[in-house]
């Protein structure tokens, strides 16, 4: 039976790299074929970087160990980190595009990264890391909610539901390594 090397940092960075560079060929193309869609060149770096470090972050963490439980609870908060910052990025996730109450959600993915990282990625921290990802985005929610912020363009339904759908990722990748732990 032939024992599988894991990955080492180099290959991790280039299987990244090129994963980032094919997803990136989708709006290249499209803008070829659609006159709606019109990426400049600080569209591609922004995205190609958010790309990549979602990429490396699964190669560096879930490539290299845990079981399955593990697995699937770190592609669940890394898919959640990277949509949250994208579509943070690309119109805000509350009020009009250019709130600066948006600002507040970047700090989601540092308390979860942050988080994770003084756990050592370890899945009873993670499960903490995860559920404090979640308490931040709930206190942005609430936060947003008693200072009227996202008045008068976002509506509280909207709200509640956006905000509500990342929550429920959080708490769904808290509940894989929950189970990866046991």
């Amino acid at each position: 039976m032939r024992s599988q090397a894991k990955p080492t940092l180099g290959s991790s960075a280039r299987r990244a790299a090129l994963a980032a560079g094919a997803l990136l060929l989708i709006p290249a193309v499209a803008m070829l074929f659609n006159a709606d869609v019109h990426w400049g060149p600080e569209d591609f770096l922004v995205a190609g970087a958010l790309l990549f470090l979602a990429g490396f972050a699964w190669q560096l963490t879930a490539v290299r160990t845990g079981g399955i439980a593990y697995r699937v609870g770190m592609a669940v908060a890394i898919l959640a980190l990277l949509v949250l910052v994208w579509s943070n990025l690309a119109v805000g996730v509350i009020g009009a595009e250019g709130n600066p109450v948006n600002m507040l959600y970047f700090s989601v993915p540092v308390v979860g990264f942050l988080s994770a990282v003084i756990a050592e990625f370890r899945p009873r921290g993670m499960v903490l890391a995860m559920l404090a990802a979640a308490l931040t985005q709930l206190l942005v929610t609430l936060t947003a909610f008693v200072t009227n912020w996202g008045n008068p363009w976002s509506e509280p339904v909207e709200v509640i539901l956006v905000n509500g759908f990342f929550i429920v990722l959080f708490c769904a990748a808290a509940m894989l390594f929950r189970r990866s732990a046991s």
